[in-house]
């Protein structure tokens, strides 16, 4: 659990981090659930901040959880959202998810998707785990791995 004082010391750093990289930001510390600390961003500058395939975004979420992390004896992790980036992606990679995983179950074909991060494919994991119909699975290794969805 985080206290007023953890996260007082958490919104500092947070403020100094991005007077120092001269974006515009506002920033709202969100729930802490099982070490990971939601923070929402918003600003003007969303697409230089989340960058392509949100690769800018992940980097930056990896720098200030190890900042913060050293502050403190607890392990906290950082999951940062800007202008909802995150939120809406996560809806997108669902209803694309569901769109083909019907697809496959009327076709009765396999299809394979283009390559994810770890983070995407345990979205399209989780979206078609109740399905009977279908099964997921991920292929390929390092960079080049995707989920390909199977009828049952």
């Amino acid at each position: 659990m985080i206290d007023k004082k953890m996260q007082k010391k958490i919104e500092k750093i947070l403020k100094e981090f991005f007077k120092k990289s001269t974006f515009e930001v506002d920033y709202k510390i969100g729930a802490f659930k099982e070490n990971n600390l939601e923070v929402d961003l918003k600003t003007e500058e969303a697409d230089v901040l989340i960058g392509p395939q949100g690769k800018t975004l992940h980097a930056l979420q990896v720098i200030l959880g190890r900042i913060i992390r050293k502050q403190f004896e607890d392990r906290i992790y950082l999951d940062i959202d800007i202008n909802n980036y995150k939120q809406n992606k996560v809806k997108y990679l669902e209803e694309m998810a569901r769109n083909i995983a019907d697809k496959v179950a009327l076709n009765h074909k396999p299809e394979t998707l283009a390559v994810m991060t770890s983070y995407e494919r345990r979205i399209i994991h989780m979206a078609l785990a109740e399905r009977t119909d279908i099964a997921t699975e991920s292929t390929g290794d390092d960079t080049e791995r995707r989920v390909v969805i199977n009828p049952a």
